[in-house]
């Protein structure tokens, strides 16, 4: 957040800008401060250098000493450390110093890296005074990922679309790099295939605003305003809701540009409001409201909540009129004073710290021969006094008057704008837009011919024009306010016209004191607006909004900074049947935010393929006839092409053996030119059942039996060669002899040919009977399918 939220430029205010290094202490001798900053969020305290999400409340707290003395009074200007100068967009808020011996700013930080200050502005002019400091700088990062969107878009014809998708990332900084990575193009209809993935390219950045919010506030709202009025950190409107009933309505913010009435809006009270400024050191923000019609200005304390009271002794008098207006120190004792421009005469109210003021006395010094049609405050000359640049409408030129420090003021130079360019000025602002440290000054030339001068300060009170000056703008130009539009640190110029269904004139600056058009895109400010400028969906950039005279509204507009790729993949063709819905899915990386389109619909396709059934086969084992199956290629989706067929066994009775065998021969591979099926003659071998000779059964599964008895021979022959004794040698020769050849026998039994018991044949294996599983596989290019033929073996 680059901008002022209190005392930011209204319809008849303009931007404080000074103040900011401590140079207070030019006004005279006073005791040394420190000033010391902390950084909290979410209740809790961030040490310098940590981090907070994105769209945190961000509290900033600045405590002021004097050795071991608080200073309660002052003011506490809380400023982007990261440049040289705290001027226009580098201010980010004021807040007094309060009892408790702080000041306290709560903002919503953009994306990114941050450093931040508070500077003491000083009290020179208190009894007890107090010269200005700065704090350290305090490092902040505020992490999270930009959001995005993504379209889709396609074009072609069934089996051959083309898809683009393009994604925008919403950015607060043209230093911020594109979207990155890689899109997914998913059929939502079928699972969510990803029919192609493409990468991103082709960055383009884009400036634009969008309105995204018209609240309605009344009949003819005039002034509106920018203040945190509920002390969230989010700004908050103040708008004249009519001129004729002179009523206020207070919208509160909720982050992103919205706006609600509280519950006690509208506050019936006299005048438009013109300033938001702490009055009366409570750490609230305050409302000044300014009548025209009988000069008097109002003040409204903030309660915090929203709501307002009346302050003590308003309204008061000006009695010379109290148009315009500015809010500044001018007598440097800590307290925001008013200085209006009353006819010709200054009239400086000295405020009294609770939100009533004391009239200093007109005297020769406060006179001028001119009429104050706009004025701003700011430090022209460098002494740390706060100075006025005021615009005499009659005399077209501009009257610095320099500070004197006590309330009063001096005539300083003269620049005359009638020979700018044709027409008249209606109004000025000022900031530092070569970033010199200087203030400078902005005036648009109101005529039929739209032009804004732009003039350099010297540091002096005395300027020159600035290359490029005047510049083209709108037609009939009458206000002109500062902010940052593109987030890149540089002060730019938002100029008003009061034409009906006028363009938006933003300038980017360019750091040197020139600028170039923003493209703004369709929306427009209605004629005699009323506009103010805040930081509304807390991206770091400037919005608009502003109080439409005629449609009773008030018009919120948010800056959109854009950074765009698109990413296209050719030859989709969605698989199956009817239509697919396709979307396009970002997947997001460490910068964006994943996203994902609406869907487009597509004409789905049967892609090119076939189908593979045989027919079933029953068989004896060893058949040689009715052992074929036939296999049938069905095309589809426009199939042609040559066929390779495979067979395999996917499946056996358990302990299987002399498993059958296949083959197509000539029949494959099948050549498929047209709608009609092809086939091929797929053979099965299997092996026949054996039977041996003799009474015994062939089988080969049964195992082979040896007969006891030629096993009970061979012990019995043992034994008695063994077992007897010497003297009975030719007896125990005999019976050995005999048990001998009845092993011999009982062994030739054993391997066949005896009609004894158990006795089996050895013969060749065949095919185990039951049920097989053939699977036949069919290719052609890189396209595979597979049916299957069901085998029985008998």
């Amino acid at each position: 957040m680059k901008f002022i939220l209190f005392g930011k430029l209204s319809l008849f205010a303009a931007l404080v800008v000074m103040f900011c290094n401590g140079a207070s202490q030019a006004w005279g001798a006073a005791a040394a401060t420190n000033t010391e900053l902390t950084i909290a969020s979410g209740g809790n305290t961030v040490a310098s250098g940590g981090s907070v999400a994105s769209g945190s409340e961000v509290t900033l707290t600045a405590a002021v000493t004097a050795g071991s003395t608080q200073v309660t009074t002052g003011q506490v200007n809380f400023c982007d450390a990261s440049t040289a100068h705290c001027t226009d967009i580098h201010l980010l808020g004021t807040a007094q110093l309060t009892s408790a011996g702080t000041a306290v700013f709560r903002f919503v930080p953009g994306i990114g890296s941050h450093s931040y200050k508070a500077v003491f502005v000083g009290t020179p002019n208190r009894a007890a005074a107090y010269a200005g400091s700065t704090s350290a700088p305090a490092a902040l990062t505020v992490t999270g990922t930009f959001p995005t969107t993504t379209a889709i878009a396609s074009s072609g014809s069934v089996g051959n679309y083309t898809l683009t998708a393009t994604v925008t990332g919403s950015v607060n900084s043209p230093s911020v790099a594109a979207p990155a990575s890689s899109i997914n193009f998913v059929d939502t209809s079928s699972s969510n295939t990803v029919l192609a993935t493409a990468n991103l390219g082709g960055a383009v950045y884009a400036t634009g605003l969008v309105n995204v919010d018209n609240p309605q506030t009344g009949n003819e709202p005039g002034a509106v305003v920018v203040g945190d009025f509920n002390g969230d950190g989010i700004p908050d409107l103040a708008v004249a809701l009519n001129e004729t009933s002179q009523s206020v309505g207070i919208l509160l913010g909720d982050g992103t540009g919205n706006f609600t009435p509280v519950t006690k809006s509208p506050i019936t009270a006299a005048g438009s409001p013109i300033v938001v400024q702490d009055l009366n050191g409570d750490g609230i923000p305050d409302i000044v409201l300014s009548s025209a019609s009988d000069d008097s200005l109002t003040v409204l304390l903030g309660n915090g909540d929203g709501t307002f009271k009346v302050a003590p002794g308003s309204p008061t008098s000006t009695n010379y009129g109290a148009y315009p207006i500015v809010v500044a120190d001018v007598n440097g004792d800590g307290i925001p004073d008013l200085v209006a421009g009353g006819g010709y005469y200054l009239v400086t109210l000295l405020g009294n710290g609770d939100g009533s003021f004391t009239e200093m006395p007109i005297t020769a010094s406060t006179y001028s021969e001119a009429t104050f049609s706009s004025m701003v405050v700011g430090d022209f000359n460098g002494d740390g006094i706060p100075d006025l640049a005021t615009l005499d409408l009659a005399g077209q030129h501009i009257v610095i008057l320099f500070g004197n420090g006590d309330g009063t003021f001096k005539t300083g130079p003269t620049t005359t704008t009638s020979t700018m360019s044709a027409g008249s000025p209606l109004s000025l602002t000022a900031g530092d837009f070569n970033g010199d440290g200087k203030l400078d000054l902005a005036v648009p030339i109101y005529g039929s011919s739209g032009s804004l001068a732009v003039l350099l300060g010297n540091g002096d009170g005395t300027f020159q024009a600035a290359p490029g000056s005047p510049v083209s703008v709108e037609d009939w130009p009458s206000m002109v306010y500062v902010g940052d539009f593109n987030g890149d640190g540089i002060a730019d110029i938002l100029v008003a016209a009061q034409t009906s269904g006028t363009t938006i004139n933003i300038l980017l600056g360019k750091g040197d004191g020139t600028f170039s058009q923003m493209q703004t895109g369709s929306p427009q400010l209605e004629c005699c607006s009323n506009t103010a400028l805040g930081d509304f969906n807390g991206d770091g950039v400037t919005d608009i909004v502003s109080s439409s005279f005629y449609n009773g509204n008030a018009e919120v507009l948010l800056t959109q900074l854009t950074q765009t790729t698109t990413a296209t993949t050719t030859g989709i063709s969605p698989v199956g049947t009817g239509t697919h819905q396709v979307d396009a899915n970002y997947l997001g990386n460490s910068v964006y935010s994943a996203s994902v389109s609406s869907t487009v619909g597509l004409t789905a396709v049967t892609p090119p393929s076939f189908a593979i059934a045989g027919t079933g086969v029953t068989v004896t084992a060893g058949a040689t006839t009715g052992n074929t199956s036939t296999i049938t290629i069905t095309p589809a989706g426009g199939f042609t092409g040559s066929v390779a067929l495979t067979a395999a066994l996917t499946s056996s009775p358990n302990n299987a053996v002399d498993a059958p065998t296949f083959t197509f021969g000539a029949t494959t591979p099948v050549s498929i030119t047209g709608v009609a099926a092809g086939t091929a003659t797929l053979t099965i071998a299997t092996t026949a059942r054996a039977t041996g000779s003799g009474s015994c059964t062939a089988s080969n599964s049964t195992p082979r039996n040896i007969p006891w008895y030629a096993g009970g021979g061979a012990v019995l022959a043992c034994v008695f060669l063994l077992g007897i004794p010497a003297r009975r040698r030719r007896l125990r020769n005999v019976i050995g002899m005999l048990a001998m050849l009845v092993a011999i026998a009982g062994g030739l039994l054993a391997c066949g040919g005896s009609s004894g018991g158990g006795c089996t044949v050895p013969v060749s294996p065949f095919t185990t009977p039951g049920n097989y599983t053939i699977t036949v596989t069919g290719t052609s290019g890189t396209l595979t399918e597979a049916g299957t033929v069901s085998l029985t073996v008998q």
